[in-house]
């Protein structure tokens, strides 16, 4: 009797242990958000990725301007760029005029990942006296004309007195023939700025691109990726303000069609910041990477 009551419960068990392993498994794919979060970032296959604690990896990259920049070096196992203003040159990235910029080319649907910051040059632990002293990464056009220039740019910095990041769009003009007193032909920018916390600090920022649309992202205090969204914009300015960019206003930050096509240059960005005579500030960057992704929803993906 109790020999075949241990065959039948024995039975029973094995019969039941697939269901037993199949609940366990989604018990546990529900018991931390960390290990979901683990296992999504998994799914996103990287394209390239730099360390730049590594000089060599800095190499990988093209330089687009050396005139811009008087130095790129690691210094603490984080690369540091000194931006520079430039007489007869215009400077920061805003319309045609840029500034310093190491880039790769990618091609397709994709992500790039930094965590930037700015710092004082003369080593003091304070925000850089320039308005616009940024760091942080942009999307471009190859090899674009005076007034057709196509980029998205997302940084942190002190702008408008403040510690923020910039999100600024930059599209053909729509008369490529303008002039002005300081500028030839202009292409058309429009920024946004959002007050950010943790002054000083490095942000950790990503820029995702899906055919011809955009869209920028960063980490809040708790580690997870969040969408720019336009409730947090405190100011909107630039040139060319008046001139729709379809998905970037008021009521989204998601700007398509504006020039981008499917080969484009990706990179790190520094801006030598505006009213003095000279940058009293530099960027900071502990790494880069791109992925490609296969739509929005993957920039929510945490690591």
């Amino acid at each position: 009797m109790n020999k075949n009551f241990s065959k039948f419960g024995l039975n029973i068990i094995v019969g039941l242990l697939p269901a037993i392993i199949l609940i366990s498994c989604i018990s546990g794919n529900k018991s931390t958000n960390g290990i979901n979060n683990k296992t999504k970032i998994m799914e996103l296959e990287i394209m390239k990725t730099y360390d730049f604690s590594k000089e060599s990896d800095l190499k990988l990259l093209i330089d687009n301007n050396s005139a811009k920049h008087t130095g790129a070096k690691v210094v603490n196992d984080n690369l540091e760029i000194y931006p520079v203003k430039v007489p007869g040159m215009r400077d920061g990235w805003f319309s045609d005029g840029e500034s310093s910029l190491f880039y790769t080319e990618v091609s397709g649907n994709f992500m790039i990942e930094t965590e930037a910051t700015v710092f004082r040059l003369d080593g003091t632990d304070a925000l850089p006296k320039g308005e616009f002293t940024s760091a942080g990464l942009i999307v471009k056009k190859p090899n674009a004309k005076l007034g057709e220039a196509s980029w998205i740019m997302y940084n942190i910095g002190f702008q408008r007195g403040l510690w923020a990041r910039e999100l600024k769009v930059t599209h053909p003009s729509v008369n490529p023939k303008m002039i002005l007193p300081d500028w030839e032909t202009l292409s058309l920018s429009t920024l946004k700025l959002i007050p950010a916390e943790n002054e000083l600090k490095f942000a950790k920022l990503r820029i995702a691109k899906i055919g011809t649309e955009t869209r920028a992202y960063y980490q809040d205090r708790n580690g997870n990726w969040v969408q720019e969204s336009p409730k947090n914009v405190t100011e909107t300015s630039g040139f060319g303000t008046d001139v729709p960019i379809e998905g970037f206003n008021e009521n989204e930050l998601n700007p398509k069609n504006y020039g981008l096509e499917n080969i484009v240059h990706a990179g790190i960005i520094t801006n030598p910041g505006t009213r003095i005579t000279e940058s009293d500030g530099g960027g900071r960057f502990k790494g880069l990477t791109i992925y490609k992704i296969n739509s929005f929803d993957d920039a929510l993906k945490q690591k």
